[in-house]
């Protein structure tokens, strides 16, 4: 038993020991590290002030093959498969044809996974190989000089292949697909179904031929050179591009398709769809392709550059689309019927995958760790198309998506956007920085050049570097030479670096000087190495109804900003025109919120943040405030020009409520845009509550609403609305909508899930008998994904039926899967568990499944974490250690801090060795390596809904 006074001996000790570690630690993490970042002053040519809070966060290295030798420049590969869908098999040849770089050069070697290598031939003679972990080494016969041609053809064959080419085929759970092939090689998955190097470090003309069965459409890169039919049941198509690319864009689609067409500028623009889809719903969502391609190409400079563009519309695709150069392939879920354009539309998706064709496919990032030379810049053009299509409101709405996006993930985990050896970020949640900070650094840099400086520095990039591969420093470059601006301060911040700025701001009124003061903060972390951004922000006010403007540098922790004015004024906007990438706190009154939401601002972003802040609730809280935010926000509903503010005000009345607020909301159900419209409704729902005597019949518009609203957004936002607002008339309405159709049942879904909210035991039986339909059957995944919305005290002791259902449906795949696994999340069902984590480390299959099995899985934690007090509590305390465990933990303590203070001796011979910013050795140059995130292309969900 351990005495009271040897515990107080030994628990000090002990805790020394930890305090010693946790001082010694840092110094080592930090990889000797010393000195600032090394920030120049925009325009200057001395360092910037160093920050003593910087403290570098380095994550675990990751690979990028970007720095492996290569032996050999690849020229030209040509492609011959036979492709068979019915067995999910395909064999053949590649030739690749190379060129040794080096003299003596006695073996090469190439990526090939999961394939059955028969034989390899150089320049027509047998040679030795070795297939071995993915890797395909060929022997030469005799050493090659430099410079010398060689033609490698490797005859392989493969079938039911893992990923790279992947096949669709009808199955009990998926009736309705049909057969069909796509492929899809980013990052590096076209390893998967042609030996070749397969990494963006090279590129290569490309010649395929692909053999199929008669009646089948094959789509691939270029020009379709020949379709020859052999007469016993196969046919041959042919493909062509001379133009060298990158290996990860050789695309292949093979199936039943329906093809529509344009032309631009005398080049084919098609349009391939499944048969029975027809042309209108093709048209609907690729129809304003060639409008973009004149786009694109007189603003940039640059006509598009290859002999046709095609767009497929694949089933079961894992992405939402991918550029695979002059042959982009797309999701099926983008098509849509003309009621559902009125909520989505595929413009975005079309115009980002179509930007790729001159960024990412033309000019290609060199290495994974320049992504964003890709996925930023397709990011930004989709928000530049919309500029061209929907107005200036509408394009500075969508960059302010990209930066609200890259904000969120920098605060769950900082990354640069380029990372190496000095930078790397830890390891976390920030997949989608790539496209979203990116997008927002080119932004800033549009902001900074102005429109003239930026096209021209477009045109310079793109032709400098035609047909080339690139890395972030080349554009730097690019754009100095092509406007003279040096930006390098801008990179090291938001390219090199990772955060992003956060402002503390306060005002006030110097009556004597006749000024308005602001004092400003940086309040971010500096653990990612920036200290002070630095940044031209316009500063506008407002001064009785006169308008005045600068530029203040903010370059410090914390300045001061002294405006003339000979009065309080009614507005002051800080970074006016939002193109900073920051957060701002900065509190305004209710009068001057009122004043930038109704139009004192021309910013539609400072409008948008204005009308969500006249709800907040310390304005709520102040009556007099309350009706002046109510009124102003009644005022913006009824007369604002962008949609996404006025729906905003919508979703603002419903916090502050009142009798205005409810006749404004019901005014606004008739909105000419579905998202207001779907805001009002699901605003009066809100305020069901207040409503009295105008229940029944606002409850009768919400009604008529759901009945003949064409938005199937509206008629569901109805359908929750009419649940709060209650009564028969409501439940009346609900059981006819059940039965109303909607692309993915989602009328019918809300209905059922409003029902079994108001109590509606009747919705019960009826979600199970839909959830045991036949796999064809059309309701059967409404009743699946309607499973875990049924309350606890509805489902009671059939919750062990429902779950039982669901699992092998969340098993086994098929169109029930994702709403299986969605369902098996809400009802917190712990024994799905083990599947979950085993469907989660899948690392292929489609991403929104991904996210399906993340969502559940961080479902059940939540239940489990909100039960762990409970069995915590209930569990008995466990007893103390012993001595001998006391001891062997001091032991262990002490060798640890014996290694920690002999590297620490060893540290200062280290430290200053290039491994800073701009400074010499491998540090400087990335040698080392960290790879970025290189997912497949395509824009996650819940970004934009573009693609890659």
């Amino acid at each position: 038993m351990l005495t009271d006074r040897l515990r107080h001996r030994l628990v000090p000790t002990t805790a020394a020991l930890v305090a010693a570690l946790a001082f010694a630690a840092p110094l080592f993490a930090q990889g000797g590290q010393g000195g600032g970042s090394g920030l120049m002053r925009p325009g200057g040519g001395g360092p910037g002030d160093a920050s003593p809070e910087m403290k570098p966060s380095f994550g675990p290295m990751r690979e990028d093959r970007g720095t492996a030798n290569r032996v050999y420049d690849l020229v030209k590969i040509h492609l011959r498969l036979k492709v068979d869908l019915d067995e999910k098999s395909f064999a053949g040849s590649v030739v690749n044809h190379v060129v040794a770089l080096n003299g003596g050069t006695g073996s090469l070697w190439f990526d090939a996974e999961n394939l059955v290598i028969e034989a390899v031939t150089v320049d027509g003679a047998a040679v030795p190989f070795r297939h071995d972990k993915g890797r395909l080494e060929v022997t030469l016969l005799a050493a090659a000089a430099a410079g010398q041609p060689l033609a490698v053809e490797v005859r392989y064959s493969a079938k039911n292949p893992r990923r790279g080419l992947w096949f669709i085929a009808p199955t009990p759970e998926s009736p309705k697909l049909l057969p069909e092939c796509w492929s899809q090689g980013q990052a590096e998955d076209n390893r998967h179904w042609i030996p070749t190097w397969d990494y963006p470090s090279d590129r290569a003309a490309f010649e395929g031929e692909f053999t199929v069965k008669d009646g089948l459409t094959v789509v691939s890169n270029g020009k379709k050179v020949e379709q020859r039919a052999h007469g016993d049941g196969w046919t041959t198509w042919r493909y062509a591009l001379d133009f060298p690319f990158a290996t990860y864009l050789i695309s292949l689609c093979v199936g039943h398709y329906e093809r529509y067409a344009d032309e631009w500028r005398g080049i084919p623009v098609e349009y391939f769809v499944q048969q029975g889809v027809g042309e209108a719903k093709a048209r609907r969502s690729f129809g304003q392709t060639p409008d973009m391609l004149e786009f694109f190409s007189s603003k940039i400079g640059v006509p598009y550059m290859y002999p046709k563009y095609s767009q497929v519309a694949v089933q079961n695709f894992i992405a939402g689309g991918m550029e695979n150069i002059s042959a982009t392939t797309q999701s099926d879920s983008t098509l849509h019927d003309e009621r559902e354009h009125l909520d989505r539309d595929s413009q975005g998706l079309v115009a980002h995958e179509l930007a790729h064709q001159w960024w990412g496919d033309y000019l290609t990032c060199r290495t994974w760790r320049h992504l964003w030379l890709n996925e930023g810049f397709a990011q930004y053009f989709d928000a530049l198309y919309n500029e061209k299509a929907s107005g200036r409101d509408a394009f500075l709405l969508q960059v302010r998506g990209s930066q609200q996006s890259a904000i969120a993930a920098d605060n769950r985990a900082p990354r640069p956007l380029v990372e190496s050896f000095f930078n790397r970020a830890p390891q976390g949640d920030g997949h989608n920085n790539v496209y979203v900070r990116g997008a927002s650094v080119l932004h800033m840099i549009r902001h900074l050049l102005g429109d003239e400086g930026w096209w021209r520095a477009m045109n310079h990039w793109c032709t400098k570097h035609a047909g080339q591969l690139v890395d972030s420093r080349d554009f730097e470059d690019a754009i100095e030479e092509a406007t003279g601006q040096n930006l390098h301060w801008l990179f090291e911040q938001f390219v090199y670096l990772g955060g992003h700025p956060k402002f503390s701001i306060t005002q006030s009124y110097d009556a004597a000087k006749k000024e308005v003061v602001l004092d400003v903060k940086q309040t971010q972390e500096t653990a990612n190495m920036v200290a002070v951004f630095r940044w031209p922000a316009p500063i506008e006010w407002v001064v009785a109804g006169a308008r005045q403007r600068t530029t203040v540098w903010l370059d410090a922790r914390e300045q001061q900003i002294r405006l003339p004015a000979s009065e309080p004024p009614q507005m002051v906007a800080f970074d006016q025109g939002s193109a900073l990438l920051k957060e701002v706190d900065f509190k305004k009154s209710a009068a001057e919120l009122a004043f930038i939401a109704k139009g004192g601002d021309s910013d539609p972003v400072a409008r948008l943040v204005a009308t969500e802040q006249l709800a907040a609730a310390e304005i709520v809280a102040n009556g007099g405030d309350a009706s002046l935010a109510r009124a102003a926000l009644v005022a913006v509903l009824g007369a604002e020009p962008a949609r996404e503010v006025r729906a905003a005000a919508a979703s603002g009345l419903a916090k502050l409520g009142g009798a205005d607020a409810v006749a404004a909301l019901a005014k606004g159900v008739a909105d000419r845009e579905s998202r207001v419209r779907r805001a009002c409704v699901a605003a009066l729902g809100t305020l069901a509550g207040q409503l009295g005597d105008a229940r029944e019949p606002v409850g009768a518009q919400v009604a008529e609403a759901l009945r003949s609203d064409l938005s199937y957004q509206v008629q569901a936002a109805a359908c929750d609305a009419l649940a709060k607002i209650g009564g028969d008339a409501a439940l009346v309405a609900l059981r006819a909508a059940t039965d109303f159709d909607s692309p993915g049942d989602r009328v019918g879904s809300a209905a059922l899930r409003a029902r079994l909210a108001t109590g509606d035991a009747m919705a019960v039986d009826e979600v199970f008998a839909f959830a045991r339909a036949a796999p064809d059957a059309p309701r059967r995944s409404l009743g699946v994904q309607s499973l875990g919305a049924i309350p606890a005290t509805l489902l009671g002791a059939r919750r062990d039926e429902a779950i039982a259902l669901l699992l092998p449906l969340a098993e086994n795949g098929g169109d029930a899967q994702r709403a299986a696994i969605g369902s098996l999340g809400e009802l917190k069902a712990l024994e799905a568990e083990p599947l979950l984590r085993k469907l989660a480390e899948k690392t292929d299959g489609p991403r929104f499944l991904r996210f399906a099995v993340a969502g559940a899985l961080r479902q059940i934690e939540e239940a489990k974490a909100a039960a762990a007090p409970a069995a915590a509590a209930a569990t008995p305390a466990a007893g103390s250690p012993t001595v001998e465990e006391l001891a062997r933990t001091i032991a262990e303590l002490q060798k640890q801090v014996q290694e920690l203070r002999q590297r620490f001796e060893q540290a200062p011979t280290q430290r200053g060795r290039g491994d800073r910013p701009g400074g010499s050795g491998t540090g400087a140059t990335g040698a080392t390596g960290a790879a970025g995130a290189a997912g497949t292309s395509g824009v996650p969900v819940g970004a934009t809904g573009s693609g890659g």
